[in-house]
């Protein structure tokens, strides 16, 4: 069954001022048994902030933006147990970083609407449409006070199950007191836990490119495992993890030193803004600029080698539903 092309698209299609023109086109159909190539990458990731923005209100976002930030949570809560007790530094950090491997993919597979992700998401959105919409500023902010509101919940539930023992919050303490180690230092300070953020959401943001790049329900385990186990084990910070942490101290934990005030200005202001800078420049945009940008509408462009199995598909300005293809070059 055919449906009509997008009217919007981050790769190179052939344009009249309306959006995608209805001249013939040429697509190739890129054929891989488990990945698309980068470039179809960009497309899926700019096609699934355009279903957001497109197919759902503000409220939508944010109730998906909760179960993501709920579902981060519960993998902060089950990092803290899985490394409570061990004596091994790195095999410490290493079961730290399995409970976020949990809640990533549960994000992932849910469809759920992350901060992070959207830091990579939303730049392709804008890249696509042309302009920075405020359906756009809508999914950023949805996320972001959605991942909050999550974070908030679980931890409270947590709270009234008691979930947590001595041992653990002793744990949990640890992992806040190096997540607030800069808190009430100076300007220098302050930005060096954005600049740690624009290092974690350079990870977190290539797990949702791999993810998004895997067609297979392991190569999106895969995909995610990597860079989610290198954010955590690093130490480097990651707004909607430190949300779950650090509400779960505020909250869930009896003997836990935190104050509200250290977590909102020493850690989820900076570690926000410099998620959104690194997933913004160092995985939309470069990967956009070096894959994307010189593209030259309608000219022909071999993005596969042969042995991948491309498959020309001609078609008057539609694509076939469910499947990603690239334009190369006006049918003559």
């Amino acid at each position: 069954m055919e449906t009509p092309a997008p009217k919007y698209s981050l790769l190179p299609l052939a344009r009249d001022k309306g959006g995608v023109s209805e001249e013939p086109l040429r697509y190739l159909r890129v054929k891989t048994n488990n990945f698309r190539i980068q470039p179809l990458t960009l497309e899926a990731m700019f096609e699934k902030a355009e279903r957001f923005t497109s197919q759902m209100n503000f409220l939508q976002m944010w109730l998906l933006g909760v179960n993501a930030g709920s579902l981060i949570t519960f993998g902060a809560a089950l990092s803290v147990m899985l490394s409570t007790g061990v004596p091994w530094l790195g095999f410490q950090r290493l079961l730290t970083s399995l409970g976020f491997v949990a809640g990533f993919s549960a994000v992932i597979f849910s469809g759920s609407v992350l901060f992070t992700e959207v830091a990579v998401l939303a730049p392709l959105h804008a890249l696509g449409r042309r302009r920075v919409g405020w359906k756009t500023i809508h999914l950023v902010v949805a996320a972001f006070l959605g991942n909050l509101a999550g974070a908030l919940l679980v931890s409270s539930m947590m709270r009234g199950a008691e979930v947590f023992t001595p041992v653990d919050e002793l744990r949990l303490q640890a992992i806040i007191n190096e997540k607030l180690r800069l808190a009430g230092g100076d300007a220098g300070d302050w930005f060096r836990i954005l600049l740690s953020a624009i290092l974690g959401n350079w990870l977190v943001g290539l797990a949702a490119f791999f993810a998004t790049m895997a067609t297979t329900t392991i190569g999106r385990l895969i995909g995610v495992f990597f860079p989610v186990v290198a954010f955590v084990v690093l130490g480097v910070q990651h707004t909607p993890a430190n949300m779950g942490y650090l509400h779960l101290a505020l909250i869930a934990c009896d003997t836990c030193d935190i104050s509200w005030g250290d977590a909102y200005a020493w850690n989820f202001i900076p570690a926000g803004i410099g998620n959104f800078l690194g997933g913004t420049i160092f995985v939309a945009l470069l990967y956009w600029v070096a894959f994307v940008a010189f593209i030259p509408p309608n000219s022909t462009v071999l993005v596969n080698p042969p042995a991948a199995g491309l498959e020309l598909q001609y078609h008057k300005g539609r694509v076939i539903e469910g499947v990603s293809y690239l334009s190369v070059m006006k049918q003559s």
